[in-house]
């Protein structure tokens, strides 16, 4: 994955570069082999899960909601205002 300083986001690239492995981790465990044919969605299916990008921005979003129910004067909770902020364009006080 690209290295990218300051920053924890992933672009599109990553997040497909993420999916991918984790279905061929899936399909060594299946003992699935290329020339089987079978499909990434197959492969999901039979083991049950989602994809781990969907795993992580669910996640991600739980986390969110958790710092955003915090005291205003908890450190998370400020990180998260000024970040917001920032990227209003805002300039942090």
């Amino acid at each position: 994955m690209a290295q990218r300083p300051g920053r924890w986001t992933l672009i599109q690239a990553d997040w497909n570069k993420l999916d991918s492995f984790h279905v061929q981790c899936q399909r060594r465990i299946l003992h699935i082999r290329w020339h089987d044919f079978v499909s990434n969605d197959e492969v999901l299916h039979r083991t049950g899960l989602f994809d781990v990008s969907y795993i992580v921005r669910k996640r991600r979003l739980g986390l969110f909601g958790h710092v955003v129910r915090l005291r205003r004067d908890v450190p998370a909770n400020q990180i998260l205002q000024i970040c917001t902020k920032s990227r209003d364009s805002e300039r942090p006080s």
